[in-house]
């Protein structure tokens, strides 16, 4: 078993992976990733095709005879998801989706960025966020975002300290 990084065009994927061997006819499990991905890609598994048109495996899955030669060589080529957000372990494309998906009912959520945005969201008033920046930006020149009104309580302190205005 070959395991490829599969770079995504224009993103830089760094590690490396030993070869997997396994037995004809025996069960055993893929080795784990150990590629990374710059900011805003996560791993989401193998695929016998480069653009993840063949046969997918997740990390570490159990797996026999991954060919019907004994002894052929299989390539394994990692898969890439670009994110932008992420809510204890779930993923989002988008931070408006992040943020649609913080319940209303006053219960704190972190929604973690990921990767730089210039996404303008809106935030209902009956959401409890916290925003972990991680060093990231929402929008350009230290511009946060603006929030409307009923908002303003619940975030004013975040924005003026991230924008450096306290």
């Amino acid at each position: 078993m070959v395991f490829n990084s599969n770079d995504p065009s224009g993103i830089e994927v760094s590690g490396s992976m030993e070869d997997q061997h396994f037995v004809y006819g025996t069960a055993q499990n893929l080795s784990t990733n150990t590629f990374t991905a710059s900011d805003g890609y996560i791993f989401t598994g193998w695929n016998t095709k480069s653009d993840g048109s063949g046969e997918f495996y997740a990390d570490l899955q159990l797996v026999e005879n991954l060919t019907s030669v004994d002894g052929e060589k299989v390539n394994l080529y990692a898969q890439w998801n670009d994110v932008i957000a992420e809510i204890n372990g779930v993923y989002y494309k988008t931070l408006q989706a992040a943020v649609n998906a913080v319940p209303t009912n006053n219960t704190l959520t972190t929604v973690k960025l990921l990767s730089n945005t210039s996404e303008s969201i809106t935030i209902n008033s009956n959401k409890n966020i916290v925003f972990d920046f991680q060093n990231y930006t929402i929008g350009s020149d230290r511009q946060v975002f603006a929030f409307d009104v009923p908002v303003v309580d619940k975030v004013h302190n975040l924005v003026q300290r991230v924008a450096g205005l306290d």
